[in-house]
């Protein structure tokens, strides 16, 4: 758990680290093996999710096209 503290505690995603600390426990749980996020805008969560599970495959999509990503 340490580790994900710390790319909470280092992102810079807009929620806030405590929140979004919160949210990479609850994930954990379930050993994701695909995550979709929906509205990346610059990708600092889409970032989150590779950092915290990097086995995992990462999808974020946002309305402006040019903001697909894909790891």
């Amino acid at each position: 758990m340490a580790r994900l503290k710390l790319i909470a505690e280092t992102s810079k995603a807009s929620q806030g680290k405590e929140e979004l600390y919160w949210l990479l426990k609850q994930v954990d749980e379930i050993k994701p093996k695909t995550i979709v996020e929906i509205g990346v805008d610059r990708g600092y969560s889409a970032e989150v999710w590779r950092k915290s599970w990097p086995k995992a495959q990462v999808i974020g999509i946002d309305v402006n096209s040019s903001n697909y990503l894909h790891f």
